[in-house]
């Protein structure tokens, strides 16, 4: 995996905890970069998406046993 794809992960790991997600959010609003609040809300949107996934996978493997 290159770095970039281990970096990308790791943010979304950490932005589905909702006080680092708010962190990260203030942090892009007070940059005052239009660009970088859109990625940071891409980042989040994503991240619950991730989430989803991941519970819906786990799901799946419990049911299994």
């Amino acid at each position: 995996m290159s770095n970039t794809a281990d970096f990308e992960e790791l943010i979304q790991k950490k932005l589905q905890d909702p006080i680092f997600a708010a962190e990260y959010l203030n942090g892009a609003i007070e940059s005052g970069d239009k660009e970088l609040l859109l990625l940071a809300l891409e980042q989040i949107m994503k991240s619950k998406s991730y989430g989803q996934k991941k519970q819906k996978h786990q799901f799946k493997i419990r049911k299994l046993f």
